[in-house]
């Protein structure tokens, strides 16, 4: 907790909108003023140092003076100088180390200057009264708690990005949110109307919505926490217990009922206040303020909780690590799935097209054995650098997504749901699928289980059950259409085309193309292609593909294999898209009214044992088209294709490509005869 808490430490900055200074003044004002008047044991007031030493230094004028007026309503004499006088303290240091540079402004340096500033002051003014046992003991607990209190506001400062970013939060961020509501609440405790507490209102209410919200430990945490502090400044010893009590009972039920909680809530608590000491003052105001908040709770509409789930994403227990195990095993064992249909494709081949002679397999042997040990090595290497990126585990929706999946009749073995560079993801491996599930009825549910959009789902079947790959709806939307002219009068296609997702979720589009024409062609435009496109949707990162597929061609025959491979990947998140060639045709990318090229040259797979893949990346938006073309387009017909793209309006990609089919065809020399692929990209 307090390596999390050094790590953080920022100050504390709410987002109001723009520039509206003068707006943030105001609320930082009113926080100042507020916390300065939350006062223990008559005297101590450490809300507001502690409030100072996190805000940010620019705020300085209005947190002082803000506080400075809260001292002066709840204090008087001399308590009220000296609050005075260490909250221009801690808001002087505050500044200072914010503009120095030899010292990092972190939550333990923020909570030492909010504490000495307190007992400084404190000594000071015992040094001029004279010292008595009780205003040491007073002076020291302020300290502390201004200390305590400051380092607590820090991870409340986290709290407030991550709400606004909707991701999960940590467990300092809600620890720290939760203490800065119970110092807010504590600052109103003295309001109240025929003895009704304005701030006991609130704190019920928060305890039910927290049950509503995070189950019950959510609700446990912060029953317990806002009933002890509150009980601590109106003097009810019994609140802290009864909050809890409540909190447990209500909280019993997993349903989305709210009445089993806010009647549990009430009678629990209720309950508890009556055996405990029914015959203090207080006990009558507090049952009603429950009885106030449970009807609240109840007629707040379905759409307030639901947005406030969205809002606040609150991990379960669960620990992080449980959920890292099982995305781990997911991906080894994609990979491990990836390398078995290798090997059995390999057997396959081997078998049909026929063997090396012996002479053969003793000369290239020993190569072929170190070439796949060190692209194994390469594979492992892409899986490490997968589990080192920086995933956020939502646990939460984790859960969510399970309880819809049950509903559905689907029993899930492990769901983790992650955030990586801001795209939300939902791994799903599940008990074989049975039919009669509704995909659109089952979309619909996990995109309210995990509070964003969903594009359709990726699935695998294996022998013992059903995997699902569902990653967050980018921006950008793609369509994608091929036409093909055969050449062979076989009727068999040298070219290959694939379209698929890799495990980020980003779309692929491939042409694999045989040298050649016929049946041999369309043999090695196949086992290229496919090998590619399975080692990419098993998480291999583009340079393992394109080498294990090298190996693939070189070691499948006696005689010469080629192919190439012409792989463009489109990133609709970050909006751009990569293309990849190995020995591959020129694309062509429409942006606007101009045209560019895309391609080098570099060798087909097959030929070297080293591969040389020409790589580009080119920033993609609403409105381009993509054009992806096997070698049968030559630069004869360039200048058309170009005109055609610039020309082209409507949103029929396979209209598009057949056009520029038709355009190589008649640009072809007659004595000139190759199969010729188009696939067109038309971004929206």
């Amino acid at each position: 907790m307090v390596e999390k808490f050094k790590k953080g430490g920022q100050a504390f900055s709410l987002s109001l909108g723009g520039e509206r200074l003068i707006l943030r003044q105001a609320v930082y004002f009113a926080l100042s003023l507020g916390f300065a008047c939350a006062v223990l044991f008559e005297t101590a007031s450490p809300f507001a140092c502690a409030w100072a030493a996190v805000c940010d230094y620019t705020l300085t004028p209005s947190v002082l003076l803000g506080g400075c007026l809260g001292g002066f309503l709840r204090l008087s004499g001399v308590s009220a100088v000296q609050k005075t006088a260490a909250l221009a303290v801690v808001c002087f240091v505050n500044t200072l180390l914010s503009k120095a540079s030899f010292v990092r402004q972190t939550a333990l340096v923020r909570g030492v200057n909010a504490s000495l500033s307190l007992l400084l002051t404190s000594v000071a003014v015992m040094a001029a009264q004279g010292f008595s046992l009780d205003g040491v003991m007073i002076g020291v607990c302020e300290a502390l708690l201004g200390g305590g209190s400051a380092y607590l506001f820090c991870g409340a400062a986290e709290a407030f990005p991550a709400i606004r970013e909707h991701r999960t939060l940590s467990d300092g961020a809600r620890i720290g949110l939760l203490f800065f509501g119970c110092a807010l609440l504590s600052s109103v405790e003295f309001l109240s109307v025929a003895g009704i507490s304005f701030a006991r209102f609130i704190a019920s209410s928060l305890v039910m919505a927290s049950a509503q919200i995070g189950g019950i430990g959510c609700a446990a945490v912060c029953g317990c926490t806002l009933g002890f502090s509150l009980g601590v400044f109106d003097e009810v010893p019994l609140l802290g217990g009864a909050y809890t009590f409540g909190a447990l009972f209500g909280s019993l039920t997993k349903s989305e009922n709210r009445l089993p909680k806010a009647f549990g809530f009430f009678l629990a608590s209720g309950i508890f206040l009556l055996l405990g000491d029914g015959g203090q003052p207080q006990i009558v105001p507090i049952l009603l303020e429950n009885a106030l908040a449970s009807i609240l709770f109840l007629l707040l509409p379905e759409s307030v909780w639901k947005r406030v789930k969205e809002t606040i994403r609150i991990g379960s227990d669960l620990p992080q690590a449980e959920a890292m195990k099982h995305l781990l095993l997911m991906r080894v064992g994609h990979v491990k799935k990836a390398m078995g249909e290798v090997s059995m494709a390999m057997e396959r081949i081997t078998d049909e097209i026929g063997r090396y002679e012996e002479t053969e397999k003793l000369n290239e042997k020993g190569a072929l054995v170190c070439d796949q040990f060190r692209h194994m090595a390469g594979v492992l290497d892409d899986v490490v650098l997968r589990l080192e990126e920086d995933i956020t585990f939502d646990t939460a929706a984790a859960q969510r997504v399970e309880d819809a999946l049950l509903s559905f009749g689907i029993t899930p073995k492990q769901v983790v749901c992650t955030r990586t560079d801001g795209k939300g993801r939902v791994e799903i491996n599940a008990e074989k699928m049975k039919g009669g599930v509704s995909r659109a009825a089952l979309l619909g549910e996990l995109e309210k289980a995990c509070g964003y959009r969903l594009n359709s789902p990726t699935v695998t079947e294996r022998e013992d059950g059903t995997s699902l790959l569902f990653d967050e709806r980018p921006a950008l939307n793609l369509r994608i259409g091929h036409a093909q002219h055969i050449c062979d009068a076989s009727g068999l296609c040298g070219d290959r085309f694939e379209r698929f997702a890799d495990r980020e979720g980003r779309q692929v589009v491939l042409v694999s193309d045989g040298m050649g024409t016929g049946a041999r062609a369309a043999i090695d435009g196949a086992v290229a292609s496919w090998l590619f496109a399975r080692l990419l949707v098993a998480g291999l990162n583009t340079d393992s593909a394109f080498r294990l597929t090298n190996s693939a061609l070189i070691a499948k025959s006696a005689e010469e294999t080629l192919a190439t491979v012409d792989a463009v990947r489109f990133d609709l998140h970050a909006k751009q898209a990569e293309f990849f060639k190995a020995g591959a045709n020129f694309s062509l990318i429409r942006h606007g009214r101009r045209v560019a090229v895309v391609g080098k040259s570099s060798m087909p797979l097959g030929i070297l044992r080293e591969t040389q893949v020409d790589e580009t990346k080119v920033p993609i938006s609403a409105g381009d088209i993509v054009l992806v073309m096997s070698d049968g387009v030559g630069t004869e017909c360039l200048e058309q294709v170009k005109s055609e793209l610039v020309r082209y309006r409507k949103k029929d990609p396979s209209a598009l490509a057949e056009r520029v089919v038709k355009i190589a065809k008649d640009s072809s020399p007659q004595a000139h005869c190759d199969d010729i692929t188009v696939v067109a990209v038309i971004l929206g």
